[in-house]
């Protein structure tokens, strides 16, 4: 079920989104684990001004196995963290981990909030923006009650080029902080080519993709 009233879907002013979608995934009709899967989104855009918007936007997953003693495939588990979760993070980096890779969970929330505004007076198809994001990935619903909250802070670039939104964004993971590093600015490299980016301290990401992300 989808409800969208949006101004404009490729630059959108005001308006809202909203989206719920579940899943019941049983033997009966030849699924080969049994779980329930569900995920609610919704967006508001606000207008500041003609031509200035400020947009928040939220999104909560949970599913459950039907079956005693039996995981959920990780295929199918929430993940969270890169350009279109929470900036600022690797793809799929935040949650529970094995042998230091992402094993995904049960739960999942996304905060996401941005304020876009134009770069020029009379450009219509440049913008700026800066973003907060935060998040949790918990394994089951059972930790929920204490989840573990990463957040974000950035800036970003939007182009409205003729395939669709370019979106280019510079988050910083506000959690990912080197012990007793303060430096404004750092740079990890090997062989001329940059491996980490850190902010204050702080590890960063750039993320370059399309559409809105949210």
């Amino acid at each position: 079920f989808s409800y969208i009233r949006i101004d404009n879907l490729l630059t959108p002013h005001k308006g809202t989104f909203f989206k719920v979608k579940g899943e019941y995934n049983s033997k009966l009709f030849g699924s080969t684990f049994e779980f329930i899967k569900s995920e609610i989104q919704i967006t508001q855009h606000f207008p500041i001004s003609e031509r200035i918007t400020f947009s928040l936007g939220a999104r909560l997953g949970y599913m459950k196995s039907l079956e005693a003693g039996v995981d959920i495939p990780i295929q199918v588990k929430f993940f969270n963290g890169g350009g279109n979760t929470i900036r600022g993070y690797d793809h799929n980096s935040i949650g529970p981990q094995v042998d230091g890779k992402s094993v995904g969970g049960e739960v999942r929330g996304i905060f996401n909030t941005e304020l876009r505004f134009p770069l020029s007076l009379n450009t219509t198809k440049q913008f700026g923006v800066v973003f907060f994001d935060a998040g949790f990935l918990e394994e089951t619903y059972e930790t929920v009650d204490d989840p573990t909250l990463y957040t974000s802070i950035g800036i970003g670039y939007r182009l409205l080029s003729p395939i669709g939104p370019i979106r280019l964004d510079l988050g910083v993971g506000l959690k990912n902080k080197r012990e007793g590093d303060d430096e404004t600015l750092d740079f990890e490299h090997d062989n001329f080519s940059i491996k980490n980016l850190y902010i204050n301290g702080h590890k960063a990401r750039l993320h370059l993709s399309f559409g809105f992300a949210f």
